[in-house]
Protein backbone atom coordinates (compact mmCIF):
# COMPACT_ATOMS: atom_id res chain seq x y z
CA UNK A 1 0.00 0.00 0.00
CA UNK A 2 1.26 3.42 -0.88
CA UNK A 3 1.64 5.52 2.26
CA UNK A 4 0.67 9.17 2.40
CA UNK A 5 3.24 11.76 3.27
CA UNK A 6 3.79 11.90 7.02
CA UNK A 7 3.02 15.14 8.83
CA UNK A 8 4.35 15.22 12.40
CA UNK A 9 2.63 18.46 13.43
CA UNK A 10 -0.87 17.12 13.93
CA UNK A 11 -3.05 17.00 16.99
CA UNK A 12 -1.51 17.15 20.44
CA UNK A 13 1.87 15.81 19.38
CA UNK A 14 4.12 16.78 22.30
CA UNK A 15 7.84 17.06 22.51
CA UNK A 16 9.55 13.74 23.15
CA UNK A 17 8.77 12.43 26.62
CA UNK A 18 11.18 9.83 27.93
CA UNK A 19 10.40 9.57 31.66
CA UNK A 20 14.03 10.55 32.23
CA UNK A 21 13.38 11.27 35.91
CA UNK A 22 13.66 7.56 36.68
CA UNK A 23 16.65 7.82 39.04
CA UNK A 24 16.34 11.39 40.18
CA UNK A 25 14.89 12.83 43.38
CA UNK A 26 11.21 13.63 43.33
CA UNK A 27 10.08 17.25 43.54
CA UNK A 28 6.88 17.49 45.54
CA UNK A 29 4.89 20.61 44.75
CA UNK A 30 2.08 22.09 46.78
CA UNK A 31 -0.69 20.43 44.76
CA UNK A 32 -2.18 18.58 47.73
CA UNK A 33 -3.97 20.09 50.68
CA UNK A 34 -1.86 19.77 53.82
CA UNK A 35 1.50 19.81 51.98
CA UNK A 36 2.18 23.48 52.19
CA UNK A 37 5.64 23.90 50.71
CA UNK A 38 7.80 22.75 47.83
CA UNK A 39 10.55 20.39 48.91
CA UNK A 40 13.00 18.06 47.22
CA UNK A 41 13.16 14.65 48.86
CA UNK A 42 14.75 11.35 47.92
CA UNK A 43 12.22 8.53 47.40
CA UNK A 44 12.75 5.48 49.58
CA UNK A 45 12.62 1.89 48.41
CA UNK A 46 10.53 -0.86 49.97
CA UNK A 47 7.20 -1.16 51.70
CA UNK A 48 3.67 -2.23 50.87
CA UNK A 49 1.07 0.29 49.66
CA UNK A 50 -2.50 -0.61 50.60
CA UNK A 51 -5.28 1.19 48.74
CA UNK A 52 -8.92 0.90 49.86
CA UNK A 53 -11.32 1.60 46.99
CA UNK A 54 -15.09 1.38 46.57
CA UNK A 55 -14.85 0.77 42.79
CA UNK A 56 -15.44 -2.88 41.92
CA UNK A 57 -12.61 -4.69 40.19
CA UNK A 58 -12.92 -5.25 36.42
CA UNK A 59 -14.26 -8.69 35.57
CA UNK A 60 -11.82 -9.26 32.68
CA UNK A 61 -8.42 -8.06 33.83
CA UNK A 62 -6.15 -9.70 31.27
CA UNK A 63 -8.14 -9.52 28.02
CA UNK A 64 -7.61 -6.56 25.62
CA UNK A 65 -10.58 -4.25 25.30
CA UNK A 66 -12.56 -5.78 28.15
CA UNK A 67 -11.67 -3.37 30.99
CA UNK A 68 -13.74 -0.35 31.93
CA UNK A 69 -15.08 0.59 35.37
CA UNK A 70 -12.60 -0.43 38.04
CA UNK A 71 -9.66 -0.24 35.65
CA UNK A 72 -7.57 1.92 38.05
CA UNK A 73 -7.00 -1.23 40.08
CA UNK A 74 -5.05 -2.61 37.08
CA UNK A 75 -2.71 0.36 36.74
CA UNK A 76 0.15 -1.26 38.70
CA UNK A 77 0.07 -4.34 36.43
CA UNK A 78 -1.10 -3.34 32.94
CA UNK A 79 -0.01 -0.14 31.16
CA UNK A 80 -1.39 1.99 28.32
CA UNK A 81 0.01 3.13 25.01
CA UNK A 82 -0.61 6.74 26.16
CA UNK A 83 -1.41 8.76 29.22
CA UNK A 84 -3.36 12.04 29.53
CA UNK A 85 -2.42 15.12 31.54
CA UNK A 86 -4.81 17.36 33.46
CA UNK A 87 -5.48 19.53 30.38
CA UNK A 88 -6.45 16.56 28.24
CA UNK A 89 -3.18 16.54 26.30
CA UNK A 90 -1.56 13.25 25.37
CA UNK A 91 1.64 11.91 26.90
CA UNK A 92 3.31 8.94 25.15
CA UNK A 93 3.94 6.03 27.49
CA UNK A 94 4.62 2.66 25.85
CA UNK A 95 5.33 4.52 22.62
CA UNK A 96 7.99 7.17 21.98
CA UNK A 97 6.08 9.31 19.47
CA UNK A 98 3.45 9.11 16.75
CA UNK A 99 2.77 10.55 13.30
CA UNK A 100 -0.35 11.06 11.20
CA UNK A 101 -0.44 11.15 7.41
CA UNK A 102 -1.63 14.33 5.73
CA UNK A 103 -5.12 12.93 5.23
CA UNK A 104 -5.31 11.63 8.82
CA UNK A 105 -6.08 8.09 7.64
CA UNK A 106 -2.72 6.51 8.48
CA UNK A 107 -1.29 6.62 11.99
CA UNK A 108 2.25 5.49 12.74
CA UNK A 109 3.15 4.51 16.31
CA UNK A 110 6.85 4.28 17.21
CA UNK A 111 7.17 1.95 20.21
CA UNK A 112 9.64 2.18 23.05
CA UNK A 113 12.43 -0.38 22.99
CA UNK A 114 13.52 -2.54 25.90
CA UNK A 115 10.07 -3.13 27.42
CA UNK A 116 9.25 -6.60 28.72
CA UNK A 117 6.03 -8.25 29.78
CA UNK A 118 6.01 -9.96 33.15
CA UNK A 119 6.37 -13.34 31.43
CA UNK A 120 9.73 -12.24 29.98
CA UNK A 121 8.50 -11.74 26.41
CA UNK A 122 9.13 -8.49 24.57
CA UNK A 123 6.73 -5.66 23.86
CA UNK A 124 7.24 -5.11 20.14
CA UNK A 125 5.27 -4.37 16.97
CA UNK A 126 3.64 -7.79 16.82
CA UNK A 127 2.54 -7.54 20.46
CA UNK A 128 1.15 -4.04 19.94
CA UNK A 129 -0.66 -5.13 16.77
CA UNK A 130 -2.20 -8.14 18.53
CA UNK A 131 -3.50 -6.00 21.39
CA UNK A 132 -5.21 -3.51 19.10
CA UNK A 133 -6.76 -6.16 16.86
CA UNK A 134 -7.90 -8.22 19.84
CA UNK A 135 -9.26 -5.12 21.57
CA UNK A 136 -11.18 -4.18 18.43
CA UNK A 137 -13.33 -7.31 18.90
CA UNK A 138 -14.83 -5.82 22.06
CA UNK A 139 -14.27 -2.08 21.96
CA UNK A 140 -16.40 0.02 19.64
CA UNK A 141 -13.88 2.78 20.20
CA UNK A 142 -11.34 0.73 18.20
CA UNK A 143 -13.68 -0.08 15.32
CA UNK A 144 -12.18 2.77 13.33
CA UNK A 145 -9.07 0.66 12.67
CA UNK A 146 -9.27 -0.96 9.23
CA UNK A 147 -5.96 -2.81 9.40
CA UNK A 148 -2.54 -2.72 11.07
CA UNK A 149 0.85 -3.22 9.44
CA UNK A 150 4.05 -4.03 11.35
CA UNK A 151 6.58 -1.78 9.58
CA UNK A 152 9.53 -3.03 11.59
CA UNK A 153 10.15 -4.53 15.03
CA UNK A 154 9.17 -1.34 16.87
CA UNK A 155 6.85 0.48 14.42
CA UNK A 156 3.23 -0.16 13.48
CA UNK A 157 1.01 1.58 10.93
CA UNK A 158 -2.72 1.88 11.66
CA UNK A 159 -4.94 2.33 8.62
CA UNK A 160 -8.09 4.13 9.71
CA UNK A 161 -11.64 4.45 8.38
CA UNK A 162 -11.60 8.15 9.18
CA UNK A 163 -9.73 10.68 11.26
CA UNK A 164 -10.96 11.82 14.65
CA UNK A 165 -8.87 13.34 17.37
CA UNK A 166 -10.20 11.32 20.29
CA UNK A 167 -8.89 8.03 18.93
CA UNK A 168 -5.44 8.42 20.50
CA UNK A 169 -6.96 9.50 23.79
CA UNK A 170 -8.88 6.22 23.83
CA UNK A 171 -5.50 4.49 23.88
CA UNK A 172 -4.80 6.29 27.16
CA UNK A 173 -7.70 4.64 28.97
CA UNK A 174 -9.32 1.20 28.92
CA UNK A 175 -8.99 0.78 25.12
CA UNK A 176 -5.23 1.18 25.41
CA UNK A 177 -4.32 -1.45 28.00
CA UNK A 178 -1.49 -3.68 26.71
CA UNK A 179 -1.36 -7.38 27.62
CA UNK A 180 1.03 -10.22 26.82
CA UNK A 181 -0.15 -12.05 23.68
CA UNK A 182 2.05 -15.00 24.62
CA UNK A 183 0.27 -15.44 27.95
CA UNK A 184 -3.13 -15.25 26.25
CA UNK A 185 -2.20 -17.80 23.57
CA UNK A 186 -0.60 -20.11 26.13
CA UNK A 187 -3.21 -20.08 28.90
CA UNK A 188 -6.39 -18.89 27.17
CA UNK A 189 -8.91 -16.15 27.80
CA UNK A 190 -10.58 -17.63 30.87
CA UNK A 191 -7.25 -17.88 32.71
CA UNK A 192 -5.96 -14.47 31.62
CA UNK A 193 -9.21 -12.79 32.62
CA UNK A 194 -8.15 -13.20 36.25
CA UNK A 195 -4.36 -13.50 35.78
CA UNK A 196 -3.30 -10.32 33.94
CA UNK A 197 0.19 -10.21 32.40
CA UNK A 198 1.27 -6.70 31.48
CA UNK A 199 4.33 -4.44 31.34
CA UNK A 200 3.59 -2.53 34.53
CA UNK A 201 5.89 -1.77 37.46
CA UNK A 202 4.22 -4.57 39.45
CA UNK A 203 3.37 -8.12 38.41
CA UNK A 204 0.24 -9.98 39.35
CA UNK A 205 0.30 -12.17 42.48
CA UNK A 206 -3.29 -12.93 43.44
CA UNK A 207 -6.92 -11.96 42.96
CA UNK A 208 -9.86 -12.53 45.30
CA UNK A 209 -13.21 -11.29 43.93
CA UNK A 210 -14.55 -8.35 45.91
CA UNK A 211 -11.56 -8.61 48.28
CA UNK A 212 -8.17 -7.79 46.78
CA UNK A 213 -5.76 -7.64 43.86
CA UNK A 214 -2.16 -8.04 45.01
CA UNK A 215 0.91 -7.32 42.89
CA UNK A 216 4.65 -7.27 43.62
CA UNK A 217 7.64 -5.34 42.27
CA UNK A 218 8.70 -6.19 38.71
CA UNK A 219 12.50 -6.01 38.71
CA UNK A 220 12.77 -5.72 34.91
CA UNK A 221 10.46 -2.69 34.66
CA UNK A 222 11.46 -0.41 31.78
CA UNK A 223 11.67 2.81 33.83
CA UNK A 224 15.07 2.23 35.40
CA UNK A 225 15.23 2.58 39.17
CA UNK A 226 11.47 2.15 39.52
CA UNK A 227 9.19 1.16 41.12
CA UNK A 228 10.08 2.02 44.69
CA UNK A 229 7.54 -0.16 46.49
CA UNK A 230 7.80 -3.90 47.08
CA UNK A 231 4.10 -4.57 46.76
CA UNK A 232 0.70 -2.95 46.13
CA UNK A 233 -2.52 -4.29 47.61
CA UNK A 234 -5.75 -3.04 46.01
CA UNK A 235 -8.45 -3.61 48.63
CA UNK A 236 -12.12 -3.51 47.68
CA UNK A 237 -14.45 -1.95 50.25
CA UNK A 238 -18.22 -1.88 49.93
CA UNK A 239 -18.74 1.59 51.36
CA UNK A 240 -16.91 4.85 51.99
CA UNK A 241 -17.03 4.54 55.77
CA UNK A 242 -15.15 1.23 55.67
CA UNK A 243 -12.37 2.70 53.55
CA UNK A 244 -12.05 5.76 55.79
CA UNK A 245 -12.00 3.60 58.93
CA UNK A 246 -9.25 1.44 57.39
CA UNK A 247 -7.18 4.55 56.66
CA UNK A 248 -7.57 5.82 60.21
CA UNK A 249 -6.75 2.45 61.78
CA UNK A 250 -3.66 1.96 59.61
CA UNK A 251 -5.14 -0.99 57.68
CA UNK A 252 -4.88 1.12 54.50
CA UNK A 253 -2.48 3.85 53.40
CA UNK A 254 -4.83 5.44 50.86
CA UNK A 255 -8.64 5.63 50.70
CA UNK A 256 -10.05 6.30 47.24
CA UNK A 257 -13.46 7.60 46.13
CA UNK A 258 -14.41 9.01 49.50
CA UNK A 259 -17.01 11.75 49.93
CA UNK A 260 -16.54 15.40 50.78
CA UNK A 261 -17.76 15.02 54.35
CA UNK A 262 -15.12 12.38 55.08
CA UNK A 263 -12.43 14.36 53.26
CA UNK A 264 -13.11 17.46 55.35
CA UNK A 265 -12.77 15.46 58.55
CA UNK A 266 -9.62 13.67 57.38
CA UNK A 267 -8.03 16.94 56.26
CA UNK A 268 -8.50 18.37 59.75
CA UNK A 269 -6.79 15.25 61.13
CA UNK A 270 -3.71 15.82 58.99
CA UNK A 271 -4.28 13.42 56.10
CA UNK A 272 -3.35 14.40 52.53
CA UNK A 273 -6.32 15.12 50.25
CA UNK A 274 -6.28 15.14 46.45
CA UNK A 275 -9.32 15.68 44.27
CA UNK A 276 -10.64 16.31 40.78
CA UNK A 277 -14.09 17.11 39.42
CA UNK A 278 -15.54 13.61 39.35
CA UNK A 279 -19.12 12.81 38.40
CA UNK A 280 -21.45 15.30 36.75
CA UNK A 281 -25.16 15.10 37.49
CA UNK A 282 -27.27 16.47 34.62
CA UNK A 283 -30.89 16.18 33.47
CA UNK A 284 -31.58 15.01 29.93
CA UNK A 285 -35.14 16.10 29.05
CA UNK A 286 -37.18 14.24 26.43
CA UNK A 287 -36.64 16.45 23.41
CA UNK A 288 -37.66 13.82 20.86
CA UNK A 289 -41.39 13.30 21.27
CA UNK A 290 -43.37 16.14 19.70
CA UNK A 291 -46.29 15.80 22.12
CA UNK A 292 -44.04 16.34 25.14
CA UNK A 293 -43.90 19.83 26.67
CA UNK A 294 -40.15 19.28 27.01
CA UNK A 295 -39.75 19.47 23.24
CA UNK A 296 -40.13 23.25 23.54
CA UNK A 297 -36.80 24.89 24.28
CA UNK A 298 -38.49 27.54 26.44
CA UNK A 299 -39.85 24.83 28.74
CA UNK A 300 -36.42 23.29 29.19
CA UNK A 301 -34.95 26.72 29.89
CA UNK A 302 -37.74 27.38 32.39
CA UNK A 303 -36.89 24.15 34.22
CA UNK A 304 -33.29 25.24 34.49
CA UNK A 305 -34.23 28.65 35.90
CA UNK A 306 -36.55 26.91 38.38
CA UNK A 307 -33.83 24.72 39.90
CA UNK A 308 -31.97 26.23 42.86
CA UNK A 309 -28.60 24.52 42.34
CA UNK A 310 -26.73 26.38 45.11
CA UNK A 311 -29.38 25.25 47.60
CA UNK A 312 -29.07 21.65 46.38
CA UNK A 313 -25.30 21.79 46.81
CA UNK A 314 -25.68 23.21 50.32
CA UNK A 315 -28.14 20.48 51.24
CA UNK A 316 -25.89 17.74 49.91
CA UNK A 317 -23.05 18.98 52.06
CA UNK A 318 -19.32 18.85 51.57
CA UNK A 319 -17.54 18.69 48.25
CA UNK A 320 -20.31 19.19 45.71
CA UNK A 321 -20.47 22.33 43.62
CA UNK A 322 -23.13 23.74 41.32
CA UNK A 323 -22.77 23.38 37.56
CA UNK A 324 -24.03 26.09 35.24
CA UNK A 325 -22.81 24.62 31.95
CA UNK A 326 -21.92 21.15 30.75
CA UNK A 327 -18.17 21.68 31.20
CA UNK A 328 -16.35 22.62 34.39
CA UNK A 329 -13.44 25.06 34.53
CA UNK A 330 -11.13 22.06 34.88
CA UNK A 331 -11.62 20.88 31.28
CA UNK A 332 -10.96 22.44 27.88
CA UNK A 333 -14.65 22.59 26.93
CA UNK A 334 -15.42 25.24 29.53
CA UNK A 335 -16.86 28.32 27.83
CA UNK A 336 -16.26 31.57 29.78
CA UNK A 337 -18.86 33.39 27.65
CA UNK A 338 -21.70 31.43 29.28
CA UNK A 339 -23.19 33.23 32.27
CA UNK A 340 -25.58 30.42 33.12
CA UNK A 341 -29.24 30.44 34.16
CA UNK A 342 -29.30 31.25 37.86
CA UNK A 343 -32.25 30.36 40.05
CA UNK A 344 -35.09 32.71 39.03
CA UNK A 345 -38.71 31.62 39.43
CA UNK A 346 -39.98 34.80 37.73
CA UNK A 347 -38.12 34.00 34.51
CA UNK A 348 -39.18 30.37 34.75
CA UNK A 349 -42.88 31.24 34.99
CA UNK A 350 -42.56 33.81 32.21
CA UNK A 351 -41.02 31.25 29.84
CA UNK A 352 -43.66 28.66 30.72
CA UNK A 353 -46.42 31.17 29.94
CA UNK A 354 -44.80 32.04 26.61
CA UNK A 355 -44.61 28.33 25.77
CA UNK A 356 -48.33 27.87 26.49
CA UNK A 357 -48.07 26.31 29.96
CA UNK A 358 -49.05 29.12 32.36
CA UNK A 359 -50.36 26.57 34.87
CA UNK A 360 -47.45 24.18 34.40
CA UNK A 361 -47.67 20.51 33.41
CA UNK A 362 -46.93 17.00 34.65
CA UNK A 363 -43.62 15.26 34.01
CA UNK A 364 -41.32 12.60 35.46
CA UNK A 365 -37.77 12.47 36.86
CA UNK A 366 -35.96 9.15 36.31
CA UNK A 367 -32.67 8.12 37.89
CA UNK A 368 -30.61 5.07 38.79
CA UNK A 369 -30.07 4.08 42.39
CA UNK A 370 -27.32 6.30 43.87
CA UNK A 371 -26.44 7.56 47.33
CA UNK A 372 -27.45 11.20 46.93
CA UNK A 373 -30.13 10.75 44.26
CA UNK A 374 -33.20 10.91 46.55
CA UNK A 375 -31.98 14.21 48.03
CA UNK A 376 -31.26 15.68 44.59
CA UNK A 377 -34.61 14.59 43.17
CA UNK A 378 -36.54 15.80 46.23
CA UNK A 379 -35.02 19.26 45.86
CA UNK A 380 -35.64 19.41 42.09
CA UNK A 381 -39.22 18.24 42.56
CA UNK A 382 -39.87 20.98 45.12
CA UNK A 383 -38.27 23.62 42.89
CA UNK A 384 -40.34 22.60 39.86
CA UNK A 385 -43.53 22.60 41.95
CA UNK A 386 -42.88 26.25 42.81
CA UNK A 387 -43.40 27.16 39.13
CA UNK A 388 -46.33 24.78 38.53
CA UNK A 389 -44.50 21.72 37.18
CA UNK A 390 -45.62 18.53 38.91
CA UNK A 391 -42.83 15.93 38.76
CA UNK A 392 -43.22 12.23 39.54
CA UNK A 393 -40.01 10.50 40.71
CA UNK A 394 -38.90 7.08 39.46
CA UNK A 395 -35.83 5.43 41.03
CA UNK A 396 -34.85 2.60 38.68
CA UNK A 397 -33.14 -0.54 39.94
CA UNK A 398 -29.86 -1.60 38.32
CA UNK A 399 -31.47 -3.69 35.55
CA UNK A 400 -34.06 -1.07 34.61
CA UNK A 401 -31.50 1.72 34.72
CA UNK A 402 -29.23 -0.23 32.38
CA UNK A 403 -32.20 -0.62 30.05
CA UNK A 404 -32.86 3.12 30.11
CA UNK A 405 -29.23 3.76 29.30
CA UNK A 406 -29.20 1.29 26.43
CA UNK A 407 -32.51 1.44 24.57
CA UNK A 408 -35.62 2.11 26.66
CA UNK A 409 -37.20 5.43 25.57
CA UNK A 410 -38.66 7.83 28.04
CA UNK A 411 -41.64 10.07 27.29
CA UNK A 412 -42.23 13.50 28.82
CA UNK A 413 -39.52 12.77 31.36
CA UNK A 414 -35.95 13.70 32.22
CA UNK A 415 -33.16 11.26 33.06
CA UNK A 416 -30.64 12.25 35.69
CA UNK A 417 -27.43 11.12 34.02
CA UNK A 418 -24.14 10.49 35.82
CA UNK A 419 -21.08 11.28 33.73
CA UNK A 420 -17.39 11.00 34.63
CA UNK A 421 -15.62 14.25 33.73
CA UNK A 422 -12.73 13.36 31.46
CA UNK A 423 -9.90 15.86 30.82
CA UNK A 424 -10.53 15.12 27.14
CA UNK A 425 -13.96 16.70 27.28
CA UNK A 426 -15.12 15.21 23.99
CA UNK A 427 -15.31 11.86 25.81
CA UNK A 428 -17.82 13.31 28.26
CA UNK A 429 -19.75 15.09 25.57
CA UNK A 430 -20.12 12.05 23.32
CA UNK A 431 -22.08 10.32 26.09
CA UNK A 432 -24.82 12.82 25.29
CA UNK A 433 -24.52 12.64 21.53
CA UNK A 434 -24.23 8.95 20.69
CA UNK A 435 -26.52 6.00 21.26
CA UNK A 436 -23.87 4.41 23.44
CA UNK A 437 -25.47 5.92 26.52
CA UNK A 438 -28.48 8.19 26.76
CA UNK A 439 -28.40 9.91 23.40
CA UNK A 440 -30.98 7.76 21.64
CA UNK A 441 -33.80 9.90 23.01
CA UNK A 442 -32.23 13.33 23.45
CA UNK A 443 -32.22 15.18 20.18
CA UNK A 444 -29.09 17.27 19.69
CA UNK A 445 -30.30 19.58 17.01
CA UNK A 446 -28.52 20.94 13.97
CA UNK A 447 -24.94 20.93 15.06
CA UNK A 448 -23.30 17.91 13.47
CA UNK A 449 -21.06 20.40 11.71
CA UNK A 450 -19.79 21.69 15.07
CA UNK A 451 -19.21 18.15 16.33
CA UNK A 452 -17.31 17.19 13.20
CA UNK A 453 -15.21 20.34 13.43
CA UNK A 454 -14.18 19.40 16.98
CA UNK A 455 -13.42 15.79 16.04
CA UNK A 456 -11.41 16.88 13.01
CA UNK A 457 -9.34 19.53 14.84
CA UNK A 458 -5.61 19.02 14.23
CA UNK A 459 -4.28 21.30 16.97
CA UNK A 460 -5.17 21.90 20.59
CA UNK A 461 -6.35 25.52 20.24
CA UNK A 462 -8.78 24.60 17.47
CA UNK A 463 -10.03 21.66 19.53
CA UNK A 464 -10.70 23.96 22.49
CA UNK A 465 -12.49 26.55 20.36
CA UNK A 466 -14.76 24.04 18.65
CA UNK A 467 -15.56 22.18 21.87
CA UNK A 468 -16.55 25.47 23.50
CA UNK A 469 -18.95 25.97 20.57
CA UNK A 470 -20.55 22.60 21.37
CA UNK A 471 -21.00 23.56 25.03
CA UNK A 472 -22.53 26.90 24.01
CA UNK A 473 -25.02 25.18 21.70
CA UNK A 474 -26.03 22.72 24.41
CA UNK A 475 -26.56 25.64 26.78
CA UNK A 476 -28.50 27.83 24.33
CA UNK A 477 -30.87 24.99 23.48
CA UNK A 478 -31.04 23.68 27.08
CA UNK A 479 -30.61 20.19 25.64
CA UNK A 480 -28.86 19.15 28.84
CA UNK A 481 -29.58 20.76 32.22
CA UNK A 482 -26.44 20.50 34.39
CA UNK A 483 -27.06 20.28 38.13
CA UNK A 484 -24.01 19.46 40.26
CA UNK A 485 -20.53 17.97 40.23
CA UNK A 486 -19.43 15.41 42.79
CA UNK A 487 -15.63 15.53 43.18
CA UNK A 488 -13.46 12.43 43.05
CA UNK A 489 -11.44 12.48 46.28
CA UNK A 490 -8.59 10.42 47.69
CA UNK A 491 -7.05 10.64 51.17
CA UNK A 492 -3.61 9.38 52.11
CA UNK A 493 -1.30 9.06 55.05
CA UNK A 494 1.40 11.73 55.26
CA UNK A 495 3.98 8.98 54.81
CA UNK A 496 2.71 8.25 51.29
CA UNK A 497 4.12 10.17 48.32
CA UNK A 498 3.53 10.49 44.57
CA UNK A 499 0.67 8.02 44.22
CA UNK A 500 -0.99 10.34 41.70
CA UNK A 501 -4.62 9.52 42.43
CA UNK A 502 -6.98 12.26 41.18
CA UNK A 503 -4.21 14.60 40.10
CA UNK A 504 -4.72 14.39 36.33
CA UNK A 505 -7.40 11.80 35.52
CA UNK A 506 -10.12 9.82 37.30
CA UNK A 507 -8.75 6.46 36.15
CA UNK A 508 -5.03 7.04 35.73
CA UNK A 509 -2.45 7.24 38.51
CA UNK A 510 1.32 6.66 38.89
CA UNK A 511 2.14 3.45 40.81
CA UNK A 512 5.77 3.46 39.58
CA UNK A 513 6.37 6.80 41.34
CA UNK A 514 4.65 5.89 44.62
CA UNK A 515 6.78 5.46 47.73
CA UNK A 516 6.42 5.33 51.49
CA UNK A 517 8.53 6.91 54.21
CA UNK A 518 9.87 4.32 56.62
Amino acid sequence: MKKSKINTSYLLKPEMVTNSDAQHPTTIKATHQNRSSTMTVQPQYGGVLRIADTWSFPTNMGVPGRQNVGAPSLEPIVEHFFRVDREGKLIPHLIEFWEYSEDGLHLTLHLRKGIKFHDGTEFDAEAAKWNLIKGREFKGTLKGILSIDAIDKYTILLNMKNYDNIFLSQLAVSSGFVHSPTAYKTYGEEYCAVHPVGTGPFKFVSYKPDVSIISQRFDDYWQKGKPYLDKIEMLYVKDIKTGVDMLRSGEADVAVNINGRSATSLLSEGYIISKLPGIMEALLPDSLNSDSPLTDKRVRQAMEYAIDRPAIVKALGYGYFALTQLATEAVYGYNPEIEGRPYNTYKAKKLLKEAGYPDGFKTKLIGGDATELPAIFAAIKANLADVGIEAEIEIADAALWKDYRANRPWHNASLLGHYPIDPNFLFTFLDFHTKREYGQTSVLRNFDDIINAALQARDYDTLVKNTQRIVKHLFDEAIVIPITVDPAIAAASTKVHDVGYFEAHLRIWTPWNAWIEH
